[in-house]
């Protein structure tokens, strides 16, 4: 049976640029060193349409032993649909590493895209970073220590790595209460200062595996600096639940984001 229908352009067609290396941490008792990467998440016009459009830095979970930076690009392209550039970035893992080297990954990886900001499409002046869990912990430190320099090693540090809005989503916060210890890695509540960046904190009130007290105490320290924070309940959320990944929420966020951005 043949069939004519007429099709309107409803939706941005997403295209990936994958495992893009961003910058290298030595690994084997220090003996050799590895890529650590990023995959990138454009519009496919903005190639041609001469745009620059506000970045996404999305940080994954792990429990700090693993991160695979590919495997929310599904659910990511999503956001780069709705005009934004998404990059999903590899960071260091224990026990290969130790904290801050993490973070000092992150922050790498925000210094190098905007360093290639006119090669990737992306106004460096608009950046969040969001993450989940693990992603989210680190998603809530890069935030907050955009000015501090101490982090800012292995390459790129004549570029900042400020952001200006934060997502952490279900994210541990006060690492000393998590009832899984992570030796070393540090509680954010005295890193919150009325200079941090808007935040808008998500957290499903069935998480049992980071309590959903752990974002209550991020949120009340932002409010208690002055910070421009919302805190959004899922209900009926558990950790990673798709419930987080629905219309509603991704309206949420973009809503956020293209106020702040």
């Amino acid at each position: 049976m043949k069939k004519e229908i007429d099709v309107t352009l409803d939706e941005r067609r997403v295209r990936v640029a994958a495992n893009i290396v961003y910058g290298q941490r030595k690994y084997w008792g220090g003996q050799i060193y590895r890529n650590l990467s990023l995959s990138l998440l454009y519009p496919e016009d903005v190639s041609h349409s001469g745009e620059s459009l506000p970045l996404i830095v999305w940080f994954c979970g792990g429990a700090f032993t693993e991160v695979d930076c590919n495997i929310w690009l599904p659910e990511m392209s999503r956001y780069a649909q709705r005009g934004f550039i998404v990059a999903s970035v590899e960071y260091s893992t224990t026990p290969a590493t130790v904290f801050p080297e993490q973070l000092e990954d992150a922050k790498l990886a925000i210094r190098f895209l905007k360093a290639h900001a006119k090669e990737y499409y992306l106004d460096p002046s608009r950046v969040a970073v969001m993450g989940e869990s693990a992603g989210g912990y680190i998603t809530v430190l890069c935030a907050l220590t955009g000015k501090d320099k101490k982090y800012d090693k292995n390459g790129y540090e004549d570029y900042s790595d400020e952001v200006q809005a934060a997502v952490p989503w279900y994210a541990p916060s006060q690492m000393s209460l998590m009832p899984r210890p992570h030796p070393g890695f540090v509680d954010v509540a005295p890193l919150i200062t009325k200079d941090a960046p808007p935040f808008l904190v998500l957290h499903g009130d069935r998480d049992d595996l980071v309590p959903i007290q752990q974002s209550e105490i991020l949120y009340e320290g932002l409010q208690k600096a002055g910070v421009d924070s919302d805190f959004v309940v899922i209900k009926g959320a558990a950790h990673g639940d798709p419930l987080l990944c629905q219309e509603k929420v991704r309206e949420l966020v973009t809503a956020f984001l293209s106020e702040k951005l």
